[in-house]
């Protein structure tokens, strides 16, 4: 790829490329010899106009030029007079020559070896300088000749440079034997150089299978002077590549690309060697595809023995098929989580050897999408984050199960159809889990209830000739009581805000607030109570109430159990347990209406005064409502349980 070339080139590593180089210079050899044909092919019909001759369109496609407007240029050309010709495209035919003979001179430049790298640029400026002007596409009359010569004794030409480079190139060719060592070309190593390259490929391929079908992760590696370099290219970005140096223990990489946030990400896969790293510096390059911008990095490594320098390089080699498509993987997950929390899941990937590209691969976040629209049964809002329905912790453990079923499941030759049904069924798991934890909550605040109602229920049996102060602790206790229940309740409105599958709870656990409310109410009544009660049918009435709504808390404690427990398919028993718990609220219900009924009746009919009729009236009714709000309670669980869980 000419834009990674490039990038090393900037990097100042042009022996790495010297195999690449001397490709692209015996094309360029081929290249120059078509024009020096086409020009002089252009002269012989500017000549003699009536001799048969080709246009060389077989020999320019066979060079490798492209340009179709080249094979009209012999039959357009002309003489004018003595003094020249009119040659189309003349002078885009000289620039190209001299482009061309500047690539056949990249490797003689990049080679250290290269004896007549000066000399040669010497010529090709001395050449160049000497040309004349084609302005127009007038060519003089011994131009052609001066370019296509061939006999020393006439002087040099750009031919003679030619066939002189082409002869250097051919000595380079024998020096540079490439080789591959486990996959890397190499060339000109050292006998210690090879166990380190091994060690650097075995690492890369330990990982380069999660990049799937992605290109990418091609190594080079040669000698410069006292240093083992090491090039990668990584994925298909131009100025994505890493430059490993080694000298003894020591291992210098440098690192390029234009994504700054994938550049922090990568030093941050270093957490278990000692790399120093210096400050990450930007630069710039005209005509990159991506960006002209990219930013570069450099750590530095210092083992302590050979053994440890073969481990780093190996891990090394391990961490960059987890740079491929990173940052597309990471715009995908912003769908669902904030950025940071993405950017924390692709780390986690790359520790685990799992990678991202597998999840790319199979679909990205049409897999996520298309699990929620099997797996939620109300529709998440256009715009909501999964994070915002699940919670942050949840999010962040379902869409790693993605990235891991997704890789596992394409190594293991899977279906994407069975992929897809397996996240379909861990994000069930996440939506039942988060009933499961609202149950919970429900089941603490039930408790909660039920601690008042005993509170409750104490004072009233212990009201005449207890001491007031009593009756004050009891009535702070369940205020600390009742204020823990509102902080459950706040808790599972937060939940509900998240998870459109649970709404139903809030309506459900706002109702037994209220009976949290409720019984704080009574318990607060009975330290007005005075001490001594106008009579004892009212009193024990009152006391058969209470003992009511300690009963109808525990029967909702049950409700709540055991509808953690129901499910389609569930046992029968499990169901039955559930439904009787239910129904044994609804009776008593109807109880302490009844009982209410009958403190209202004695009331009427005693001789209390007006204060005392209205205290006791307003405790029978508060635990009169809060029997009601229970009865509320378990139905719409009931109506949940029977038309959405076991339904389903």
């Amino acid at each position: 790829m000419l834009s990674k070339t490039r990038i090393v080139d900037e990097l100042g590593e042009g022996a790495l490329l010297l195999p690449a180089y001397l490709n692209d210079a015996l094309a360029a050899n081929d290249r120059v010899k078509y024009f020096f044909s086409l020009l002089q092919a252009a002269q012989a019909h500017a000549n003699d106009p009536d001799q048969e001759i080709s246009n060389l369109h077989a020999e320019r496609e066979a060079s490798g030029v492209e340009d179709s407007a080249l094979d009209a240029v012999i039959d357009g050309s002309q003489r004018r007079d003595a003094e020249g010709y009119h040659i189309p495209l003349a002078a885009r035919i000289h620039e190209q020559i001299l482009a061309e003979v500047g690539l056949m001179m990249k490797p003689v430049t990049a080679a250290a070896a290269a004896p007549n790298a000066r000399e040669f640029q010497r010529r090709l400026e001395g050449l160049a300088h000497a040309a004349p002007d084609l302005s127009g596409d007038r060519v003089p009359a011994g131009y052609v000749s001066a370019v296509t010569a061939a006999h020393r004794g006439t002087g040099d030409s750009l031919h003679l440079l030619v066939m002189d480079l082409h002869k250097e190139l051919n000595r380079l060719q024998t020096e540079i034997a490439v080789e591959s060592i486990d996959g890397a070309a190499v060339y000109g190593l050292r006998d210690a150089d090879r166990s380190l390259v091994r060690s650097f490929m075995s690492g890369l391929q330990s990982t380069a299978s999660l990049k799937f079908d992605h290109p990418g992760l091609g190594t080079t590696a040669t000698r410069a002077g006292t240093k083992l370099v090491i090039q990668n290219d990584i994925g298909t970005t131009d100025a994505h590549v890493m430059i490993i140096h080694v000298t003894d223990l020591s291992t210098t990489l440098t690192y390029s690309d234009i994504h700054l946030r994938r550049v922090r990400f990568f030093q941050d896969l270093f957490e278990s060697f000692d790399v120093q790293w210096e400050d990450i510096r930007s630069r710039q390059i005209a005509g990159l595809v991506e960006s002209e911008e990219f930013y570069l990095c450099t750590g530095r490594h210092v083992a302590r023995d050979h053994a440890e320098l073969e481990r780093y390089l190996a891990f090394l080699g391990s961490r960059l098929v987890f740079l491929i498509d990173w940052n597309r993987a990471r715009k995908r997950l912003r769908q669902f989580i904030r950025s940071k929390d993405a950017i924390g899941i692709l780390k986690w990937a790359a520790d685990n050897d799992i990678g991202h590209r597998g999840f790319l691969q199979a679909g990205g976040e049409n897999l996520i999408y298309g699990a929620i629209e099997r797996a939620a049964r109300t529709p998440i809002r256009y715009g909501q984050r999964l994070d915002e329905v699940l919670g942050k912790e949840a999010a962040v453990d379902f869409l790693k199960f993605v990235l891991r079923a997704a890789s596992e499941g394409l190594r293991k030759s899977r279906s994407i159809r069975g992929i897809r049904d397996e996240i379909t069924a861990e994000l069930l798991n996440h939506f039942q889990s988060a009933e499961q934890t609202i149950l919970v909550v429900a089941s603490d605040h039930a408790t909660l209830v039920a601690e008042i109602a005993e509170a409750v229920r104490s004072g009233l049996q212990r009201a005449p000739g207890m001491d007031r102060n009593q009756l004050l602790r009891t009535s702070a206790r369940a205020k600390q009581w009742e204020t823990r229940a509102d902080e459950l309740l706040n808790r599972a409105r937060e939940m509900v805000s998240r998870a459109p599958d649970i709404a139903c709870y809030r309506n459900l656990i706002e109702e037994q607030d209220d009976v949290a409310d409720n019984l704080e109410e009574a318990a607060f009544l009975l330290t007005l109570m005075p001490e001594i009660v106008p009579a004892n049918d009212i009193q024990a009435a009152l006391q058969r109430l209470a003992g009511l709504v300690v009963d109808a808390s525990h029967e909702l404690i049950k409700c709540l159990g055991c509808a953690a427990h129901v499910e389609r398919g569930a046992p029968r028993e499990d169901v039955e347990d559930f439904l009787e718990a239910v129904d044994r609220t609804l009776t008593l219900e109807h109880q302490t209406d009844d009982i209410e009924r009958e403190v209202t009746t004695r009331l009427l009919r005693s001789h209390a005064d007006s204060g005392q009729t209205q205290l006791y009236s307003q405790i029978a009714a508060r635990l009169e409502d809060a029997v009601d709000c229970i009865s509320r309670t378990s139905l719409q669980l009931r109506d949940h349980v029977l038309g959405e869980v076991i339904s389903l």
